[in-house]
């Protein structure tokens, strides 16, 4: 039995590793909070409110070292994102921001439903589902510290919260052997910085980095990316780019060593 349900738990390590490539992690911001980068202010005053939002995706390849459950040895994963794309159940990612004259605020959410199944080599054969569920959030306040034409430097600070609940099940013909259940939570404070400048009447170049956990929550993590966004219309932007994130959280015997890097695409509404 111990066996067969160390083999299964592996299963949960594998859909762990597919939604934290899926998740776009809410700590990873592209942007000040999540999405692509925080476009330039829209024609008006610097003394209003301007809020933008952003749906958007990271297609990441996932590498590192997982032990999800104490019961479980520490193995390593290596995925690219087409490996992993099928296990994908749900997903929600979501932006939003906020800037008034050289106040920023942002906010990110997202929720990833993953599960993997496979049988176990026993007989009788033994099927096994493992499936997980993460929610996360990101909450950054900063300053525009250099504000001049054509360019600008944000200096931000937050925290990002990690909900992780992954669960295993055992069949044989159908009838349930074995379940077993774990979660796994934690806040890590961030510093980050952003830069924005113009290169083009439309477009725009943006480079994004970040550290933080400091052993508060994770042991430590960071952040690199750079993108490219485009205007396509007063209110419309899309995004191109290329992030990194690596994350390094340990709770006893669980273990979550994590590289997260791939392509970002993203489309912004701003009011």
């Amino acid at each position: 039995m111990e066996d067969r349900l160390t083999g299964a738990l592996r299963l949960v390590g594998l859909a762990l590793a597919a939604g934290l490539c899926l998740v776009g992690p809410a700590g990873a911001q592209v942007a000040p909070g999540g999405g692509p980068a925080a476009q330039p202010p829209a024609p008006g005053g610097e003394d209003r409110w301007r809020l933008q939002v952003t749906p958007y995706l990271w297609m990441s390849g996932f590498g590192g070292e997982l032990r999800p459950s104490a019961r479980l040895p520490a193995f390593r994963v290596s995925e690219s994102f087409g490996d992993i794309l099928s296990d994908l159940d749900a997903g929600i990612f979501l932006n939003a921001l906020a800037i008034r004259d050289r106040l920023v605020l942002a906010a990110d959410l997202s929720y990833v439903a993953t599960s993997r199944k496979g049988d176990l080599l026993s007989s009788p054969p033994v099927a096994a589902k493992g499936s997980l569920e993460q929610f996360s959030m990101t909450l950054l306040g900063g300053y525009r510290a250099l504000r001049q034409p054509g360019f600008d430097l944000d200096l931000l600070a937050g925290f990002r919260a990690w909900s992780i609940d992954a669960d295993v099940e055992l069949r044989v013909a159908g009838t349930p052997l074995a379940s077993q259940s774990a979660s796994v939570g934690w806040v890590d404070p961030i510093l980050a910085v952003r830069a924005r400048g113009d290169l083009a009447p439309r477009l725009s170049a943006h480079l994004i980095a970040d550290i933080g956990g400091f052993g508060v929550g994770s042991r430590f993590t960071w952040q690199l990316a750079g993108l490219l966004n485009y205007q396509v219309s007063d209110d419309i932007f899309v995004s191109a780019g290329y992030r990194h994130l690596a994350a390094d959280y340990r709770d006893g015997p669980r273990r979550l060593d994590f590289n997260l890097s791939g392509p970002v695409l993203g489309v912004t509404w701003r009011f």
